[in-house]
């Protein structure tokens, strides 16, 4: 179909930021629609971030509580601490995996007699924040529970002691529990309410003494049974 020049029209098209002219002349009823998916965007930068963020205190307000996971804000879950930093290192004695083998679990690095040995939690808060933002957490621990490897014991095949510790500046630590362990595979030693010291502490550990062999930790739990706010 032949058509006057006069019926014609330029063909347009998206191009960028801008419609463009694409200089060619089409007959009405051949011209395409401009095609929106070829229009480029510019975006605006992200908002800035709140500083000092805090998480929502589910840990603190939650009974019983069992710190798995690792996070440096003590509302969350606690700071990992300890000496059992071979094998799968801190971490594997949180991760809620309670039937693990002696590769996957935390283990000490140099075996001594003493109660040197040790694996635990601070609740204090990490990452530097002010105490005028983040105030001190404690806790009384009601009860625990500490697991050993499905194929190792805990510390060497004989019993060897066991303490449950709390503390408030990570250097006096007060002895709230004393056990000892039967040497066995895969075992789970579990407190004793009645037998369990309780009081508001920041930190809270097991210390472990050892047989001439590692200590080997595959789970630790602790059982919250009042939250405390130090005063400072």
């Amino acid at each position: 179909m032949n058509f006057d020049h006069r019926d014609l029209e330029w063909q347009y098209e998206q191009g960028g930021m801008q419609v463009i002219n694409l200089r060619v002349m089409v007959c009405r009823s051949c011209t395409d629609k401009i095609q929106p998916q070829k229009r480029s965007y510019i975006f605006p930068p992200d908002p800035e971030g709140i500083e000092f963020a805090l998480p929502e205190d589910y840990s603190k307000t939650d009974n019983p509580v069992s710190p798995i996971g690792f996070s440096l804000i003590a509302s969350t879950a606690g700071a990992n601490i300890g000496t059992l930093l071979q094998a799968a290192g801190l971490n594997a004695a949180f991760d809620g995996n309670l039937q693990k083998t002696v590769v996957r679990r935390a283990v000490s690095f140099t075996p001594t007699s003493s109660f040197q040995n040790f694996i635990g939690k601070d609740w204090l808060p990490g990452g530097g924040l002010p105490l005028s933002i983040f105030t001190p957490l404690s806790y009384s621990v009601a009860s625990f529970s500490l697991y050993g490897p499905t194929n190792a014991a805990i510390s060497g095949s004989s019993a060897t002691g066991v303490q449950f510790q709390g503390s408030s500046d990570g250097v006096n630590w007060t002895v709230l529990y004393s056990t000892t362990t039967a040497g066995g595979l895969g075992e789970v030693m579990t407190s004793l309410s009645s037998n369990l010291t309780t009081g508001n502490f920041q930190q809270h550990r097991f210390a472990i003494q050892s047989q001439g062999q590692p200590i080997a930790v595959a789970q630790a739990q602790f059982n919250v049974a009042t939250t405390g706010i130090n005063e400072e």
